[in-house]
């Protein structure tokens, strides 16, 4: 009897094991990714060559086409797009492509657009240069861009330029951007140059701005907008202009960052006593004076929050140099007469007695009073399952042993 009981117990271990081994493969196949499933559904096309015709034309200015050239290819690159998500067949595919690279490569420039672009880009280039004095090109190079662009902005500003005058001028102004060269970086490739202006970027973005001068904050700020319009990791790695703004981008940026000129000041000393006083145990004081103490620390945060917000202001400076100066010793006199109030109060709080402490210190929580166990709801399932098995089992033991008393009691 007793080995009869053996054996279904055993039975029903192994089979609870098989049922939870089935369970666990079910819900990995439940759990696989919708991406996975995407790729194995089109696996069956090539999508490759679509992709890469896709990321040209994205790549692309577009503004500088003809109205009907800019409209054909936005709609075939839509249709593109639309195929590259949900294809039905090689041959859509195909024909996605073909007609992408068809209407880009037939777009017909409008010279007089392309031109005034460049006029810009280069005018761009020629005046950051100049302005901050920026040793990164070499000077004939340099000089050949300026006049060239001055001869470009002299047929643009004809009433009568034409698309030959303008192309004209575009085939000169393309030689001069692409023939800069550089003093700095000149192995440096595109991917790389994109790395280090935003590595750039994100310095000035982290800047505590409240502990430098607002003249040179506002030229960070102006800097790191230049940068960030520049800054494009999918453009294409074969255009000079846009590697030449990049590289102006990285030499202005860092400029600004390096004038900047550190305040020193009482800020640091009000900022570093307002976290003395918020890590303070204020239930170790008597209550007077305290809350004097905390209106003088939220007074001091608003001080230092409006002169952030002052300083993050975008655009051209609001002061002259001798306003912003008196302005500074102004705020400078605020943060001092802040920190001596909260010194002041902070000097003047009582420490409670020891056995009131004692008696008002809170009690650790005991270990029934500790929040809920969070239990993985696959112990939980597994948990359920098992239980389940043996109560089942326990059933058929139970039977069979009735069973057996029954038939022992007829012989």
């Amino acid at each position: 009897m007793f080995k009869l009981i053996k054996k279904i117990i055993a039975i029903t271990f192994v089979f609870s094991l098989l049922i939870t081994n089935v369970i666990a493969e079910e819900s990995q196949v439940k759990q696989q990714p919708i991406e996975e499933k995407a790729i194995t559904t089109f696996a069956s096309f090539e999508l490759d060559k679509l992709a890469e015709a896709i990321e040209l034309v994205e790549k692309t200015d577009t503004s500088i086409f003809i109205k009907d050239c800019q409209d054909a290819i936005l709609a075939s690159l839509k249709t593109a797009k639309d195929v590259f998500k949900n294809p039905n067949s090689q041959d859509e595919i195909n024909s996605a492509e073909g007609d992408l690279l068809i209407k880009i490569k037939n777009a017909k420039v409008d010279y007089i657009k392309k031109l005034e672009k460049l006029v810009a880009d280069a005018s761009e280039i020629t005046i950051i240069v100049q302005t901050y004095k920026l040793d990164i090109f070499t000077n004939n190079s340099f000089n050949h861009l300026k006049n060239t662009t001055t001869g470009a902005k002299f047929v643009l500003d004809q009433s009568m330029t034409n698309q030959k005058d303008a192309e004209g001028q575009v085939d000169k102004l393309m030689s001069a951007l692409n023939n800069l060269e550089y003093i700095k970086d000149v192995s440096k490739s595109h991917i790389q140059l994109n790395r280090e202006v935003n590595d750039l970027i994100e310095r000035a973005s982290n800047l505590k701005t409240s502990d430098y001068k607002l003249e040179g904050l506002r030229e960070v700020a102006k800097a790191k907008d230049f940068a960030t319009s520049n800054v494009n990791f999918m453009a294409d790695a074969n255009n000079k202009t846009i590697k030449n703004k990049l590289y102006v981008s990285k030499y202005r940026l860092d400029l600004a960052l390096n004038n900047l000129q550190q305040l020193e000041s009482n800020k640091l000393k009000l900022e570093a006593m307002i976290l003395r006083v918020e890590s303070l145990d204020l239930s170790l004081y008597e209550e007077v004076g305290q809350a004097e103490l905390l209106a003088a620390i939220d007074k001091a945060k608003a001080l230092l929050l409006s002169q952030v917000e002052l300083l993050e202001k975008p655009g051209d400076s609001i002061l002259n140099e001798s306003q912003e100066d008196v302005a500074e010793e102004v705020v400078e006199a605020q943060y001092l007469e802040a920190l001596s109030e909260i010194e002041d109060l902070l000097n003047k709080l009582v420490l409670k007695k020891t056995d009131e402490v004692a008696s008002e210190k809170p009690q650790s929580p005991s270990n029934n009073q500790q929040g809920p166990n969070v239990v993985d709801s696959y112990i939980v399932d597994n948990t359920r399952i098992y239980v389940t098995i043996i109560i089942v089992s326990l059933g058929l033991v139970a039977v069979l042993l009735y069973l057996r008393a029954k038939k022992n009691k007829k012989d």
